[in-house]
């Protein structure tokens, strides 16, 4: 097998030459930038594995779920997860942090520009879109059947 990629490197290098505002992070291998969507802002790690050969892209709702609120939020999750080709909804139950998470495993070839376009584009697509949904779920009485209906 080749030498390892600096999967840090190369996201630097790619957010340097991209449009989005980000900030690094060497110490944590990891890139974020705050994306601005359709349905509001939010905040984006993109975080390099580098021994691994990965790479994650965690989408974080710019709010926590409440406590008596978590139970109905993992049903979400599990509606919304269930028809999700690339990534996933996960949820923090000790703080009620709700993130989507997309990723690749690189070893034995390397992370291109074009792969982590769609890592990240992926992610903030997804994130954009179901926001309106746990924003609804969040605050206001509301079952996760009709949350998820007000994306889907």
């Amino acid at each position: 097998m080749g030498k390892k990629q600096d999967i840090y490197a190369t996201l630097v290098r790619f957010f340097g030459t991209s449009k989005w505002k980000f900030q690094t992070s060497e110490e944590q291998r990891a890139v974020t930038l705050v994306f601005d969507g359709t349905n509001g802002p939010w905040t984006t790690h993109v975080k390099a594995f580098d021994d691994d050969q990965q790479v994650g892209v965690y989408g974080i709702l710019p709010f926590t779920i409440e406590p008596e609120k978590r139970i109905a939020a993992a049903e979400l999750i599990t509606r919304a997860n269930f028809g999700l080709v690339i990534g996933n909804f996960e949820m923090d139950f000790a703080d009620g942090e709700v993130r989507y998470k997309t990723s690749i495993d690189v070893e034995g070839d390397r992370l291109s520009d074009v792969l982590l376009l769609q890592l990240v584009a992926a992610n903030l697509s997804i994130v954009d879109t179901y926001l309106p949904a746990f924003l609804a779920l969040a605050a206001r009485t509301i079952t996760p059947s009709d949350a998820l209906a007000l994306v889907e």
